[in-house]
């Protein structure tokens, strides 16, 4: 039997049966790549979106003891006592504290404690050891919320002085 250069063109042009399949197989590995990673990536925005906004609440505590202090240093700031957790609420005009906790959005709770601050001789700031400095305090600004390992807790600690002597 004689082929004939059109014969030949179309025993050649095709796809066979194999090829199809591997090309199937091919694609659909790369659509289950694909689908994979955005279930990972979705994953993932889940967990650390409690952990973004915790750590922004925590910013926002720090935030309001410097609005405080402008206010007044020895009508807010002086008057807390070390080592005692406070919750902020915003009253009015102003940030306020309160010795009892209470939830933000359902979910967290924010403590804001303040420390007495020591400096030796040449004015540094130390462990102990030193004299009380009544125009510096150490705040942090803890918030916590349940996860699905137990409680998760972001930590900010900050210096704030007395800068405007009121």
């Amino acid at each position: 039997m004689k082929t004939t250069k059109l014969h030949r063109y179309y025993l050649s042009a095709g796809f066979s049966l194999v090829e199809a399949v591997i090309a199937a197989a091919i694609i659909a590995t790369g659509i289950a790549g694909i689908a994979a990673a955005v279930s990972a990536y979705d994953r993932g925005a889940a967990t650390a979106l409690p952990s973004v906004q915790a750590t922004l609440l925590a910013e926002e505590g720090i935030e309001a003891v410097y609005l405080m202090r402008d206010t007044s240093w020895s009508g807010t700031i002086a008057t807390y006592a070390a080592g005692t957790p406070y919750a902020l609420a915003w009253q009015t005009n102003s940030w306020a504290t309160a010795t009892t906790l209470s939830y933000i959005d359902n979910t967290y709770w924010r403590t804001i404690t303040f420390q007495d601050v020591q400096r030796n001789s040449s004015e540094q700031i130390v462990s102990s050891g030193g004299t009380n400095d009544p125009n510096t305090r150490l705040i942090t600004s803890s918030v916590s919320w349940s996860s699905r390992s137990g409680t998760s807790t972001v930590t900010l600690s900050a210096y704030v002085s007395n800068l405007f002597n009121n």
